[in-house]
């Protein structure tokens, strides 16, 4: 029951202390226990903190009262924290962090005049920006004062037995669904869900939600969700800031991925409910976790060293570590897969996306390795288990390949931290601080004359002697690599005048970008808030500081047209002719001749925001009709129909994205209760449901279908 605070007259006096440093606050007469002594933030608010104000919720921090600016640190102090909300003109005492209005200092027993006044500080505090050594001299001293965050699993379990909601209220940073696909191995490790909460047959979906030391793991449906597992880290310093669900091809069982401050990336088997491995390898924090969108083994990481990692978790080691020459020259804050899966786009605090090749011979060998490595593995472990011996991992290490040079990078397309990025077909949205996301189009063309300059210098210095000849060869495979037409239409820009350029052209402009459309996001200035692509890639989700969380649709409905076989089939003949033509002619990059994909989009005059013959799905000259067509068609098609079907498939899918952005949110999901920063969002796999995590420790789910949000 709320109970209604008052302050009692002449309650303490200032007085200078005799064996520690400055001023303390002793009792000015006799205070019963439960008297409400002194409070922060009852009379002033301020958004930023100080040396003598105390944090009443995210984003606000309260002034002390009647000059309780000195009152003591004691790790038994003899007042505790109680949060109050401003009701009717009075505080009343509360547990919901989003109301907190003050935290008063309750005498925790009767305290005798001249006594001194303490309570404790990692009650409340976080994180202290100073924090020092405690001279209380109490036998249960914890020593090093550094905030909550901070102290050891034992004492934060103290702690939390009287700390206020902010702490109790640990920011969530990261939540990320579970492909249904591979829901059915969590039948049997559900033991609280609800049943009534499942909803009908196939309805059921999971999320995973990171944040502080925990992983709490959700299940239901637009009915309701309610959580069924929850994980605690031993390591009570850690900070989860992402996590990303994955699957065991070994078991079929799910995965997940979860890391943050400390650096290790914990893997936990949430069908066992056990731990499966930790991958470590960075040298910080790790800021972001994707998972390959074609081969569940394979996840990826950014990390505040300043690198991406290439993750087995067959062979549980590090396959190719993205950094160094030409990677990031800062944080790396986020990263995501091409729905392909062929290349990743990646993100950081130094401006810039870049854009790495995967199917290029370095990495490709790379995992392919991994996999040879990780079937040893098994073998060796199977063989000491036969002999009764403990299990052994194989005792030569996997050496990662390094991966220096990215296919597309640039730092002109924001201007400040990019905090998230994600592929939307073969294009790219991107998010920095100041209040939109903006939809765009690398061109991958001028990229690519950049890679063979690099190469050509490299050549012409003599670095093949100090790097090795093979890496200028990876280097030109990578180019080729990254051209190739299957990647249909994110080959932006490439016009006659592009493709006809010659090896030896000097007009090479690094991180060229068509912007298409900004999608305005308001009330968003906070970095480190990540926004969510629906499975389709037609819908972008997004949260702000205020609470709220606003959808677009910047792919407008009726532009879209798939390839048709006959344009695939027609589409890889070209392919064989030009690798024909190309034998005799080597003043001109083979790959230049290549022609582009059937367009699949309107013309540039039709698409908001793109310039006149900039146009991301502008193509080259339609394949000549007649006899020797035809001809070269059927060649084709009975050299290697398989190939001619899988491009088919994908080029199918990339046209399922068409070019028409808009730039209105179609949908504003909020509540009035959510009122703190959205830190992350996930779209449901059949996209009806958003989940948005918070500064304040909620978690909401919103129905897009029937938008009337719900807390799970």
């Amino acid at each position: 029951m709320a109970v209604v605070v008052a302050f009692p007259e002449k309650a303490f006096t200032r007085v200078s202390s005799r064996d520690k440093v400055g001023s303390t606050l002793v009792a000015a007469r006799p205070l019963p226990k439960g008297t409400s002594v002194t409070a922060y933030g009852s009379e002033e608010i301020v958004p930023e903190p100080t040396m003598h104000t105390l944090a009443i919720r995210a984003g606000a921090h309260g002034v002390p009262r009647d000059g309780a600016e000195f009152v003591s640190h004691s790790c038994s102090p003899n007042t505790d924290l109680v949060a109050v909300a401003l009701k009717d003109g009075k505080l009343e005492t509360t547990t919901d962090a989003a109301v907190v209005h003050a935290v008063v200092l309750v005498a925790n027993r009767d305290i005798a005049e001249g006594e001194e006044i303490s309570f404790d500080y990692e009650l409340n505090e976080w994180d202290m920006a100073t924090p020092f050594t405690c001279q209380c001299g109490n036998s249960n001293c914890r020593g090093y004062i550094s905030g909550f965050k901070n102290a050891t699993a034992a004492n934060q379990e103290e702690l939390l037995k009287k700390a206020t909601p902010l702490i109790l209220s640990t920011p969530l940073f990261a939540v990320a669904f579970l492909d249904e696909e591979y829901a059915a191995a969590l039948s049997d490790a559900e033991p609280y869900a609800d049943e009534s909460r499942r909803g009908g047959k196939g309805s059921v979906a999971h999320f995973a939600t990171a944040g502080g030391r925990c992983i709490t793991l959700y299940q239901g449906s637009e009915q309701g969700f309610e959580p069924i597992q929850a994980y605690t880290d031993e390591d009570a310093g850690e900070d989860f800031y992402a996590v990303r669900w994955t699957v065991d091809v070994a078991t079929g069982a799910p995965l997940i991925a979860a890391a943050g401050k400390r650096g290790p990336i914990k893997v936990l088997d949430a069908a066992r409910m056990q731990a499966h491995c930790v991958l470590h390898g960075h040298g910080d924090a790790v800021n972001d976790i994707r998972a390959h969108p074609t081969d569940p083994s394979l996840i990826l990481s950014s990390s505040k060293d300043e690198s991406l990692r290439l993750w087995n978790l067959l062979a549980k080691c590090a396959v190719a570590v993205f950094a160094g020459e030409r990677g990031h020259e800062s944080e790396v804050l986020a990263a995501d897969f091409h729905p392909l899966g062929h290349c990743f786009a990646s993100a950081g605090m130094d401006n810039s996306v870049k854009v790495w090749g995967l199917d290029d011979a370095a990495v490709a060998g790379a995992v392919a390795a991994s996999y040879e490595f990780a079937e040893s593995a098994a073998v060796a472990t199977a063989a000491a288990a036969g002999r009764g011996g403990e299990e052994q991992r194989v005792l030569r290490p996997f050496h990662a390949t390094l991966v220096q040079f990215p296919a597309y990078s640039t730092d002109g397309v924001h201007s400040d931290y990019v905090d998230s990025c994600a592929f939307l077909g073969n294009l790219l949205v991107s998010k920095s601080t100041d209040s939109r996301l903006l939809l765009w189009c690398p061109d991958v063309s001028a990229r690519l004359r950049l890679l063979r300059s690099l190469a050509r210098e490299a050549r012409a210095s003599g670095a093949g002697a100090h790097t090795g000849a093979r890496e200028v060869d990876d280097l030109l495979a990578a180019a080729d690599a990254w051209h190739d037409p299957d990647m249909g239409p994110l080959l932006a820009g490439e016009t006659g005048e592009a493709a006809g350029l010659a090896e030896d052209d000097e007009e090479i402009e690094e991180g060229a970008a068509t912007v298409l459309a900004e999608l305005p996001l308001p009330n968003a200035s906070l970095w480190f808030v990540r926004f969510a692509v629906d499975s389709s890639h037609t819908r972008v989700a997004a949260g702000n500081d205020a609470g709220d969380v606003f959808v677009w649709e910047p792919m407008g409905p009726g532009a879209a047209r798939r390839v048709t076989d006959e344009e695939a089939a027609d589409f890889v003949a070209g392919q064989v002719e030009a690798a024909s033509a190309s034998s005799g002619d080597a003043g001109v990059p083979p790959n230049s001749r290549r022609r582009s994909p059937p367009s699949t989009t309107p013309a540039a005059s039709e698409t908001p925001g793109a310039s006149t013959g900039t146009s991301p799905s502008a193509t080259a000259e339609s394949p000549a009709a007649g006899d020797d067509a035809q001809s070269n068609l059927s060649s084709a098609e009975s050299e290697s129909s398989d190939e001619v079907d899988e491009v088919a498939e994908r080029l199918a899918f990339i046209a399922a994205a068409p070019l028409r952005p808009s730039p209105g949110a179609v949908m504003t999901l909020g509540h009035a209760k959510s009122t703190k920063a959205v830190r992350q969002t996930a779209f449901s796999p059949d996209g009806r449901l958003v989940v948005a995590v918070c500064d304040d420790a909620t978690v909401w789910c919103y129905d897009t279908k029937a938008p009337h949000p719900g807390a799970p």
